[in-house]
């Protein structure tokens, strides 16, 4: 590698061409970056005490040492932004020239111009030309350089660039001659490469270190590319990579859009999750990976273009299919980007017909109610990226889609799928008004089971119990004594929200006039408002049922995996014969000591162990009789085994009956096991705990613990309520919200550090040096149900933080 100093006009002359090769991204300089570099050179041109104006490198690399031309072909590496612009200043200048009738001039004449900078005047072909651009770009320059027919294709920002460098040297505000003295002072760094020993793309990288002009998009397809044989590149670039940059890179948008489709390919194959802002570098460790395989560059783009086809019909609904398109549609309009690894391998295999198109279109159905559901529900997104990361893992191709449905079936904590009951539980109580998911939640329960659509954004949201919290008297005796509570309550549920279009006209009427209007309820043929046409009265009775009857069309709108019943007998021998370790006594373990006759542990994951009993010649599993406990670790396992024997506890089984038990645990080894016990000894001094011992838990605030202590739970199913004598603790690894009862509020302590909360509205208080009941060093009063929802935001935050603590 040489690297000189250079006058960059010096630098042009001579008989040479600078081609951009096929892999580098199109002109894409803007009006203010023409702009600033007008400004320096007119800075210079204008001030003869500035000797120069220094402009950047060019690096390039001769194109064949071998082909004997009376050109010396050059391949830029780097500068070519630069090189262009300076052209097409140039370009203009001699425009200018010839308009002013200044052929003659002493200093620069337009000849001169086209023949030192523009063109190889002895040359005939492309090699008349200095500069050749890459695709479109190259016809684009040629015709303003030439003139004749405007290409079909043509580069905006070249003519537009071009003709604001021609107005400003019209405008006369520095004359043309003058300007040209500026460009006269340009200068910069000539890096040339040498063949065979420079490495072009390591010098590319580090002189764009920066990142800041240069997309992931342009980094990949440089590296893909750049190392390659002209023909090859040619190829590659043709048939693949420009295809994908058609589909793609046509914006921001689609350049964003291109980093997203590259992190989830990087995820099917690399088995872990990039950083979206280092999507280059995990894409060279993955060639090096490749490469180590024998696996040629190829192949990878072929393979690159094949599921970057998918993603486009997938993300931009390009997919031709009518039923698959309003499938993904909808998987679109919930977000599910974090689904897309897995979408897009079940795409491949849809392709390549491995499974039916049915079967594709209920794959991406459970997605959609997969995440529906928890959205509803409230569960931390923080799990799905590696749900959805492993998932496709967990396939059967025998068994396709009922393998999908036991794998989503099989997810516990965190990762759960919500169940029938939890769902439409959180489903009534839901703020579905303010809920980003509004339209599509009353779209679907609209148009469910009909042919004829109703596009709900044609429609206004109405509130049938009105918003105004000055409810009129006639409303008041229609709610009864309760009015306030029930409207803080009900208001922006389910059950009081509808579809009208007129808004305006319904206002706060009360309810039977809002029946019987013209082109009210009685009248209207919204399918959402045919159970409100015989009702005489709208209160607190109707809401709850009319929000059940949704809740019911949403259970089965957003449905639960259901396996057939061969499948679920063959999935339960499967798991039965799938364990990691089976320890049966009477036998002694190196890390749970000595395990009984008729005990059995059964290990099932990592960090999953379950415990089992004989009795009467069957194994009974220890749990709550309908969901198992399980510990996780061996030397937990050991502590609840022994636990449990000391206390002649008798195993409940996981049948599904609903019971309630109390254990007198305590374990003195000071090792949590995540179960579901209460406590009756230790911290609480030997006494049971009731919501009995907390008086002021009765009226409004009894209704508000209640809805709150419902939300907490529901965050997870190894979140366990525990009564203390002065608070109510909720616990995942440890308390993550300890909740006080006092007259007017329900007093919460977060524990996390002040400093670490997200609180956008202000409502914690740094408790951190002030003597309090419960764990932790945060703040927060909850007076009232409408402020449930900026709370548990607050709280979810405290969960999370205690649930990665627990993982680690």
């Amino acid at each position: 590698m040489k690297a000189t100093a250079a006058n960059f006009l010096k630098f042009m002359q001579g008989t040479k061409q600078f081609i951009i090769p096929i892999y580098q991204r199109t002109y894409s300089w803007q009006i203010a970056d023409c702009q600033q570099l007008w400004n320096d050179i007119q800075s210079v041109a204008t001030n003869d005490h500035l000797s120069g104006h220094f402009i950047g490198s060019i690096v390039y690399i001769e194109k064949d040492i071998y082909h004997i031309s009376s050109v010396t072909q050059l391949l830029v590496i780097d500068g070519q932004q630069r090189l262009t612009t300076i052209m097409l200043l140039l370009m203009a200048l001699s425009e200018v020239l010839q308009e002013q009738g200044r052929e003659q001039h002493a200093e620069i004449t337009p000849r001169k111009i086209r023949n030192q900078y523009l063109f190889n005047p002895d040359e005939d072909g492309d090699a008349h030309y200095k500069l050749l651009l890459t695709r479109s770009d190259k016809d684009t320059l040629i015709y303003l350089l030439e003139g004749g027919p405007e290409p079909d294709h043509s580069s905006l920002r070249l003519k537009e660039n071009f003709l604001f460098f021609k107005e400003r040297l019209r405008q006369g505000e520095v004359d043309p001659i003058v300007f040209y003295r500026g460009i006269c002072k340009l200068m910069m760094v000539d890096i040339s490469l040498e063949q065979g020993k420079d490495n072009p793309q390591l010098i590319f990288e580090s002189l764009n270190s920066t990142g800041v002009d240069l997309s992931q998009a342009d980094l990949i397809r440089n590296y893909v590319l750049m190392g390659l044989d002209a023909a090859e590149q040619t190829t590659l670039y043709k048939h693949y990579w420009y295809p994908i940059e058609q589909r793609f890179l046509h914006s921001v948008e689609g350049i964003k859009l291109f980093d997203r489709f590259m992190r989830d390919y990087l995820t099917i194959k690399q088995g872990k999750i990039p950083n979206i802002l280092a999507v280059y570098s995990h894409f060279k460790n993955y060639h090096r990976e490749a490469m180590a395989a024998e696996m040629p560059i190829s192949e990878i783009v072929k393979d690159i273009f094949h599921y970057a086809r998918y993603f486009i019909n997938m993300a931009l609904l390009q997919e031709k299919d009518q039923d698959v398109k309003s499938a993904l549609a909808d998987i679109n309009t919930v977000k599910v980007d974090v689904a897309y690894p897995f979408l897009l391998e079940v795409y491949a295999d849809y392709e390549q017909q491995r499974l039916s198109k049915q079967d594709f279109i209920a794959v991406l159905k459970l997605v959609e109610s997969y995440v529906f559901r928890r959205a509803v529900c409230g569960i931390p997104t923080n799990a799905l990226n590696k749900v959805f990361m492993n998932l496709a893992k967990e396939i059967d191709p025998d068994h396709y889609l009922e393998s999908v449905k036991a794998a989503f079936l099989q997810k516990t904590s965190s990762a759960r799928f919500p169940s029938d009951e939890e769902f439409a539980a959180a489903f009534v109580v839901k703020d579905i008004y303010y809920f980003r998911l509004r339209n599509y939640v009353l779209g679907k329960l609209e148009n469910y089971h009909s042919k004829e659509w109703v596009p709900v954004d044609a429609y206004t949201i109405e509130h049938i119990m009105p918003q105004n919290e000055n409810l009129s008297e006639a409303w008041q005796r229609e709610l009864g004594p309760n009015w306030q509570e029930i409207h803080e309550r009900y208001l922006h549920t389910i059950g009081n929200l509808t579809l009208t279009g007129y808004n305006s006209e319904m206002s706060d009427r009360p309810f039977r006039e809002k029946r019987d209007m013209e082109n009210g309820f009685a009248n209207s043929p919204i399918r959402l408002n045919q159970s409100l046409k015989a009702l005489e009265h709208w209160n607190k009775e109707e809401i709850e049922k009319r929000a059940a009857e949704l809740a019911k069309r949403a259970v089965e709108l957003w449905a639960m995996p259901q396996l057939s019943i061969q499948f679920a007998g063959k999935m339960k021998q499967l798991e039965q014969g799938a364990a990691l370790a089976v320890v049966v006594g009477p036998q002694e373990h190196p890390e749970v000591g000595f395990v009984p006759e008729d005990i059995k542990i059964v290990q099932v994951a990592a960090t999953r162990f379950h415990l089992f009993r004989k009795i009467d010649g069957e194994w009974v599993q220890y749990g709550n009789g309908k969901s198992p406990w399980f510990a996780k670790s061996w030397k937990q396992i050991g502590i609840l085994m022994r636990s449990l024997l000391k206390t002649q506890k008798m195993p409940l089984g996981v049948g599904g009956e609903k019971v309630t038990v109390t254990y007198d645990v305590y374990l003195k080894e000071g090792v949590e096991v995540l179960t579901d016990y209460t406590w009756e000894n230790g911290a609480n001094g030997g006494k049971n705990y009731t919501l009995d011992d907390h008086p002021y838990l009765q009226g409004d605030m009894l209704v508000i613990f209640e809805q709150l202590r419902r939300r907490i739970l529901n965050l997870d199913e190894t979140v366990r309520e525990e009564m203390k004598k002065h608070y109510i603790a909720y616990k995942a690894a440890t308390n993550f919200v300890d909740v006080e009862p006092q007259k007017k509020r329900l007093k919460l302590t977060l524990n996390m550090p002040f400093q670490e909360i997200d609180d956008p509205l202000g409502l914690c208080r740094d408790v951190s040096g002030v003597g309090h009941y419960g764990n932790g060093d945060i703040e927060v009063g909850v007076a009232s149900l409408a402020q449930l929802d900026d709370v548990m935001a607050l709280i979810r935050q405290s969960f999370e933080r205690h649930q990665e603590d627990g993982d680690e």
